[in-house]
This record gives C-alpha cells, sequence and structure tokens, in this order.
C-alpha cells in the first residue's frame, strides 16, 4: 500500500470505551443511564425534552461509545476559557 493513501491521513478518535470504560451494550440502558445524569445536572430541564436530546445522541457513534454518564458530563462541561493577554 503506498504511503500516501486516505488510511494514512484518517484520525483516530479517542472515546471513554477504548480508554477501558465498559461499553453498553443496550441502547435503551445507555439512554436511561446519560438521562439520569443529564437531570441531575439540570434539573429545570423537563424529562421528555431531555429524552428526545439523549434519544439523539446514542444514534450518534462519537457519543455512544462513551459512557453515558461521560457523556452527559461533557455536555456540562464549561468550555475551556482564553488567558487574558
Amino acid at each position: 500500500m503506498p504511503a500516501d493513501t486516505p488510511f494514512d491521513r484518517t484520525e483516530v478518535i479517542p472515546t471513554n470505551w477504548s480508554a477501558g470504560a465498559a461499553y453498553v451494550r443496550d441502547t435503551d440502558e445507555w439512554v436511561e443511564r446519560c438521562l439520569a445524569r443529564v437531570l441531575e445536572l439540570d434539573a429545570v430541564l423537563k424529562p421528555e425534552e431531555a429524552r428526545a436530546v439523549v434519544r439523539e445522541l446514542a444514534t450518534r457513534e462519537r457519543w455512544r461509545t462513551m459512557a453515558p454518564e461521560a457523556v452527559a458530563d461533557q455536555l456540562y462541561a464549561k468550555p475551556p476559557t482564553r488567558g487574558a493577554g
């Protein structure tokens, strides 16, 4: 295979799953666990609205391969700020 193939330029996206987190095979369980954590972090959010968002996240490989609680934590993480100057 030549050195300059599309596969050589493919970026590996690290996930919590690849770092040793337990992969949740059952989507319904994943949704329930993520939803529970989202509602812990945002008590104002209506459960039915949160469930719709979490179900959408469960269809995305980037999120689905992560632990559900970690996904919720990342959604509510404060973005890093740049220092003045």
